[in-house]
């Protein structure tokens, strides 16, 4: 099923403002899985805006099934019509299709998905899930590394995505982005105007002269991004950073913010989350465990058997994607959240020699 035939995506109109989150359309975008809810009163309890907004409510039901959607509940999608005109609109509708089409084949931990819906003509896509925090969840902060067993359970979490989609391509998910979309991004990042004022200001972290050569970096990233193309691909997450992780009472950790699900390298997804939610120390005396764990727990999943000194090659190329977060300002993260990744990328790019992998 493709996204256009998921019967939670049509021409209904969607809300586009917080005053739309009435109960008259919770009732109807709940009853979707859950016929019979009936929503009554309706409480905004907080908004956090971002490249998604997520609006978390209490819910007052006037019926409510057995295994029915919780009393709090998050609603994420465009609730600032500006950010329309930043290119996020095809960002929502991959999310929407992940939730709708793929996380009920996987088995992954994962929030639970009561709603998941686009209308392509207004550029929206909403999903509604449990209110994480509420139910005694917390988040991933880039600042405070995880350990080496929270990085294995994440691992094994992308293994359940990459080892079931693996060697897919766009005509098994039309949705998708066909590469990383970070590659978008890159364009504004490496202009000669954007790289100056960054890395002479203060927002701009410590980097060694190698990685502070503009024209350089931009070929590698040139080169890895011809080396993704001809690899084989998965079903990836796309940004899996602590910071789209969220941890259940025991501190195990799971992804959330599938906005930037693509089509890519399973090593990627691999290299990113490893090289960046792990301390310097910890990386340099586990990796090499974690990544065997990975192939294995991708090769239980779905995924063939993996040549371990290929995938080894692989991941050393794909830590350059981490150099991303040195080139990020304040106005996308905070200033202690870049200086903290970007010391452990950087670290992972230059222990493995990654320039002159990709330049070679």
């Amino acid at each position: 099923m493709t996204l256009s035939e998921s019967a939670s995506t049509s021409s209904a109109l969607l809300p586009t403002t917080l005053e739309g989150l009435t109960p008259e359309w919770l009732t109807s975008a709940l009853g979707v899985r859950n016929p019979g809810t009936v929503v009554e009163g309706v409480e905004i309890e907080h908004v956090i805006w971002g490249t998604a907004t997520k609006a978390l409510l209490r819910l007052t039901y006037g019926s409510h099934g057995d295994g029915g959607p919780p009393e709090r509940i998050c609603v994420k999608g465009c609730f600032d019509p500006a950010l329309l005109e930043l290119g996020m609109a095809d960002a929502y509708q991959a999310e929407v299709a992940y939730y709708e089409l793929v996380a009920p084949t996987l088995n992954i931990p994962q929030a639970r998905c009561w709603y998941a819906g686009g209308n392509p003509e207004q550029r929206q896509g909403i999903v509604i899930l449990d209110d994480l925090a509420a139910a005694g969840c917390s988040f991933g902060e880039p600042t405070k590394a995880f350990t080496p067993d929270q990085v294995a359970v994440g691992l094994e979490i992308l293994a359940g995505v990459h080892g079931p989609t693996a060697g897919a391509d766009r005509a098994d998910y039309p949705w998708a982005a066909a590469s990383s979309p970070v590659r978008q991004v890159a364009d504004v990042f490496f202009t000669a105007e954007y790289w100056d004022a960054h890395f002479g200001g203060p927002d701009g972290p410590p980097a060694p002269d190698s990685l502070l050569d503009r024209e350089a970096v931009a070929k590698a990233f040139t080169a890895l991004w011809a080396y993704e193309d001809a690899a084989p691909h998965a079903l990836s997450h796309g940004d899996p950073h602590i910071g789209n992780t969220y941890l259940d009472a025991s501190g195990r950790p799971a992804f959330i913010d599938w906005q930037a699900t693509c089509l890519a390298p399973p090593m990627d997804d691999v290299a990113y989350f490893i090289g960046g939610a792990l301390s310097v120390a910890d990386r340099r005396t586990h990796e090499r465990d974690l990544v065997k764990l990975y192939l294995d727990a991708a090769s239980a999943a779905g995924a063939p058997p993996a040549d371990a000194d290929g995938a080894w090659l692989a991941y050393r190329r794909q830590h350059l994607h981490g150099f991303l977060w040195s080139l990020t300002g304040p106005k996308m993260q905070p200033r202690e959240r870049v200086f903290a990744m970007s010391e452990r990328h950087v670290a992972a790019i230059e222990d493995h020699n990654t320039l002159a992998l990709l330049r070679d």
